[in-house]
């Protein structure tokens, strides 16, 4: 016997109570925006309810609709409470990692690379996760994984955003600055950095020598400062600017 203790509608979807146990009947994001939008409590109610039955994807849809209104603490509340359940969607795991990795110091070797560590398959995957996988692996000195994931970022970015910087690395919410030296080679459509400061990075480090955000004239060996950044094809130098030690001051 069926108890209908509370019931939703709509052409596409159904909701019904049997014995405290909610069926969701092709449940989908924009509906459960619908229903949250309309009346919070019924969504965190639902959320609960499948909770109950080790079912955490309320509890990530709720997660997605505070990080969509920048309330990132209640996201993150809402994803450890999906993460705690016996299923979880990996979305859960990816919307984590972006909230992280855009906070003032990321945690790159604690909470970050735990969630890096949780297996799926490449599948499930999306070119944000790869890349933000890459970048983590790449702070933790993990070349296996660097590489796996940048080539898997590399393959899995649409073409028109392989060259954009996604993510910058932060230090006490600003882009950390780092020195180096402009090495042999450059050209008006690549440029590379080395004698760079930056211990995770063994290799010289790409810069483009057209891009707005860097000067111009750049010759070899001069002393620079830059950020990084990241996008599909790995670490990027950006803002390069010329640096003189002895002025203690960047060139602007």
């Amino acid at each position: 016997m069926k108890v209908y203790l509370r019931s939703f509608s709509s052409p596409d979807f159904t909701i019904v109570v049997d014995r405290g146990f909610i069926r969701l009947n092709l449940l989908r994001e924009r509906i459960f925006d619908a229903i949250s939008s309309t009346n919070p409590k019924d969504a965190i109610y639902l959320a609960d309810e499948t909770a109950l039955k080790g079912d955490g994807t309320g509890y990530y849809y709720l997660a997605n609709i505070f990080y969509k209104d920048g309330k990132n603490e209640e996201s993150l509340k809402y994803i450890g409470k999906s993460m705690s359940c016996h299923y979880y969607p990996y979305s859960a795991v990816i919307l984590k990692m972006k909230i992280l990795m855009n906070e003032d110091t990321p945690p790159y070797k604690t909470e970050l690379l735990n969630l890096a560590d949780i297996f799926t398959s490449e599948q499930k995957e999306t070119w944000e996760s790869a890349l933000m996988k890459g970048i983590i692996y790449l702070m933790n000195g993990a070349p296996t994984g660097e590489k796996r994931y940048f080539r898997l970022a590399w393959k899995k970015t649409p073409l028109e955003k392989r060259g954009k910087i996604a993510f910058q690395f932060k230090e006490n919410g600003k882009n950390k600055k780092y020195y180096g030296k402009i090495s042999p080679g450059i050209s008006e459509n690549e440029g590379h950095i080395y004698g760079h400061d930056l211990k995770e990075i063994d290799n010289e480090i790409f810069f483009d020598p057209r891009s707005d955000r860097n000067w111009k004239g750049l010759r070899v060996g001069t002393m620079v400062v830059f950020t990084l950044g990241f996008n599909a094809m790995g670490e990027v130098a950006t803002d390069v600017k010329p640096y003189d030690p002895k002025q203690t001051k960047i060139v602007t």
